[in-house]
């Protein structure tokens, strides 16, 4: 069957095409050009084609193997581009999948910062264990220090603040309003301790990491300031409260009482109530 001849401004754009083509097909270490059946003759000589066997393939058959763009490979075809009504759900459901990916490589540096350490984890190898490419991963979180930003946010989000929220509005009592902080400190760092201290360390190297550590301090801080400001039965004055709190439910002191003592997450909760309790606040019937 003889070639369809194209001509006027189509075959102008459909001749630029293939020549982009041929460009991108370049720079992916096929070597060959193009016949008068819109067709591309030449060879593959990537790393994983070894033998280098003669391809004839036209522009689709190309653009299926080596990930090119679709609008390109059609023009190079000669084929008249129609614009395809959208699905009623397109737009949700490349969200949806944007979001899956960020998840995913979420999870994957997590996973790698956890086991290996801040220092020894590449783009590289989270975008290994995400089953992504690397591109994909910068894209996404544009540097390695935007990947751990979004792992302390994710931290973050574990601990359940909404509902911390939520408990402090609805209770008057301030012993409490402490058990909700505390609660909320408790979730941080059961679900997610293992992770706050690689970050943390990472800080002492990286300011904009350590930025995020003081900043997620300073926040914690600002939240018991007022709540702490709100009541009237305190055994010290409030900043100085602030001081007692934070050096009794930290991060340090949950892991010591969980791996070397033995202690359960509801145990350590107990125990820090009973304490703050004791520390902070005048309660009936105590000196």
């Amino acid at each position: 069957m003889a070639a369809r001849k194209l001509a006027g401004p189509k075959a102008k754009a459909t001749a630029n095409a293939r020549a982009v083509l041929g460009e991108e097909l370049g720079g992916l270490g096929v070597r060959g050009s193009w016949d008068g059946q819109a067709r591309w003759h030449g060879d593959r000589v990537g790393e994983d084609d070894q033998d280098r066997e003669p391809q004839s393939r036209r522009p689709a058959e190309l653009g299926e193997r080596f990930g090119l763009t679709t609008r390109i490979m059609n023009i190079a075809n000669g084929r008249r581009l129609v614009d395809t009504p959208r699905r009623k759900y397109d737009s949700l459901k490349r969200a949806t999948q944007a979001l899956e990916t960020r998840a995913e490589i979420a999870r994957a540096a997590r996973k790698l910062f956890v086991e290996q350490g801040w220092a020894a984890t590449t783009v590289r190898d989270v975008a290994r264990e995400a089953g992504v490419s690397v591109p994909t991963v910068y894209s996404v979180y544009v540097n390695k220090t935007g990947l751990a930003l979004a792992v302390a946010d994710a931290a973050d989000l574990s601990a359940d603040g909404p509902r911390m929220v939520e408990e402090l509005e609805s209770e008057t009592s301030p012993a409490r309003q402490l058990a909700a902080m505390i609660g909320y400190d408790r979730r941080l760092y059961e679900r997610s301790g293992e992770v706050i201290v690689p970050l943390r360390e990472a800080g002492r190297v990286d300011p904009e990491l350590a930025g995020v550590h003081s900043e997620g301090r300073r926040r914690g801080d600002q939240t018991r300031r007022q709540v702490f400001s709100g009541w009237s039965d305190m055994r010290m004055d409030v900043e100085t409260a602030i001081d007692v709190y934070a050096a009794l439910c930290n991060i340090d002191v949950y892991l010591t009482l969980i791996n070397e003592r033995g202690w359960s997450p509801d145990r350590v909760e107990q125990w820090w109530n009973e304490v703050l309790t004791r520390e902070l606040l005048l309660v009936d019937g105590q000196p």
